[in-house]
């Protein structure tokens, strides 16, 4: 514990489709001073109607910096759980009635699925956590924007954070040449040849390889203002998304694949 620090119990609330069925709770690993290790006390439980609660410890000399470092950091594990099971994670920053995250008597309930996140799953996003951030700085800001992607509804949104996702995995992870000098269309492509051959057509993302030059158009189009709100506009957006998450989510899988993570400092050891 950080010596003349106040200690903070930050509680969040977690819009989802997932349930942890017995809850979980942990000690994990927040970071580094000097001479001070940080560690949370993490307690997460499901709440019905999509809901999940999570108390933690947090440090700070003022309240809304403490909730503010709460918040950061489990939206850094809520990042590396969303890009691994492909479910999304929303914090609820507002204040919410209470029916609706507790069960009322003759509610309806809709038929669904609900993803079931495991003990292992969570413990490895809180072991994964600290050497992403202090070596794939930039995998872990990826899985932030397919985050943000999942539980946007923003049709024009969703599609900048999902290509800025493949971007941020392209700019960082591709090899210098002359080609990928070019800018970002050359390093995504770059990337996708590392992982899957010369052969564009045994790629894991299916559809032609020209979806990269496609989106990237788009993308321009999106952040400068080129493109409208006609229904025609909006249309063609929506019917990239089903396949650009796929190719975003492809991407982010194969890229973990091929770099292990390695918890150099396990949870719950000080």
């Amino acid at each position: 514990m950080p010596r003349d620090i106040p200690t903070w119990q930050v509680e969040l609330l977690i819009e989802t489709a997932a349930i942890i069925e017995d809850g979980f709770e942990t000690r994990a690993l927040k970071g580094f001073t000097v001479d001070t290790e940080f560690y949370s006390d993490v307690r997460i439980r499901s709440l019905q109607e999509d809901f999940l609660t999570v108390r933690l410890t947090a440090y700070a000399h003022r309240e809304d910096h403490a909730f503010q470092a709460g918040v950061f950091f489990f939206g850094q594990v809520l990042d590396i759980l969303a890009a691994k099971t492909r479910t999304s994670f929303r914090i609820e920053m507002d204040a919410i009635d209470e029916p609706r995250v507790r069960p009322r008597p003759n509610r309806q309930i809709r038929p669904r699925a609900r993803r079931k996140l495991s003990s292992d799953e969570i413990q490895n996003a809180f072991s994964d956590l600290h050497p992403l951030r202090e070596r794939f700085a930039h995998y872990l800001r990826a899985c932030g924007w397919y985050r943000k992607a999942l539980y946007t509804r923003d049709p024009y949104d969703k599609f900048l954070a999902l290509w800025n996702a493949i971007e941020n995995i392209g700019s960082n992870y591709h090899r210098k040449n002359d080609r990928t000098k070019a800018g970002a269309k050359n390093q995504i492509y770059d990337v996708c040849i590392q992982y899957w051959g010369e052969e564009t057509d045994q790629w894991a993302i299916p559809r032609s390889p020209d979806w990269i030059d496609d989106y990237h158009a788009i993308r321009s189009e999106i952040a400068h203002g080129a493109t409208s709100l006609s229904i025609d506009d909006v249309e063609k957006v929506i019917d990239t998304l089903e396949h650009l998450e796929d190719a975003t989510f492809t991407i982010l899988s194969e890229w973990r694949s091929q770099n292990p993570i390695g918890a150099e400092l396990q949870v719950g050891e000080q």
